[in-house]
């Protein structure tokens, strides 16, 4: 497969409701469930440079799925992870910097090992979420550049 840069325009949350025929559709009606998050990410190729999901709300579950995708090394060849903006709550953005460092970890050489640009622009950093994330960077062989503007982070 050649395809190198995957872009999400819509939201992805779970659960899908369908409008009714006489209701005029909502933004959420365009958010994609649960179950269609984790096809999207199994059918993509683990030669995938770039993920970006710039705007895009992320709930929970559909981060957990990205999460579970990334730590079985489906996206092995990724060298750019855009999470720009995606509203999510400090206990999941924290879930998720939890998850990158450690020798099993997103940014460990046997899982990502040519990640080199995380984007978190947007995203309303903790202390804690500093924190994990320090680690996650000094743990890493590969990255170069993480995007941090608008997070909230102070001296």
């Amino acid at each position: 497969c050649r395809l190198k840069i995957f872009c999400f325009s819509t939201g992805i949350t779970a659960p899908f409701r369908v409008p009714q025929k006489s209701e005029t559709p909502t933004p959420e009606d365009e958010l994609i469930s649960l179950p269609e998050a984790k096809d999207i990410f199994q059918c993509l190729p683990a030669s995938l440079e770039t993920l970006s999901f710039h705007g895009t709300i992320l709930h929970s579950n559909a981060m957990e799925a990205l999460q579970e995708a990334l730590l079985e090394g489906k996206f092995s060849g990724l060298r750019r992870l855009h999470l720009k903006g995606l509203g999510l709550s400090q206990a999941n953005l924290d879930a998720f910097l939890g998850c990158l460092g450690g020798t099993e970890g997103i940014v460990s050489p046997s899982v990502c090992p040519s990640l080199e640009a995380l984007e978190f622009e947007g995203n309303l950093f903790g202390p804690q979420s500093v924190q994990l994330l320090c680690t996650a960077v000094a743990q890493s062989t590969s990255l170069k550049e993480v995007s941090l503007a608008g997070c909230g982070i102070r001296e």
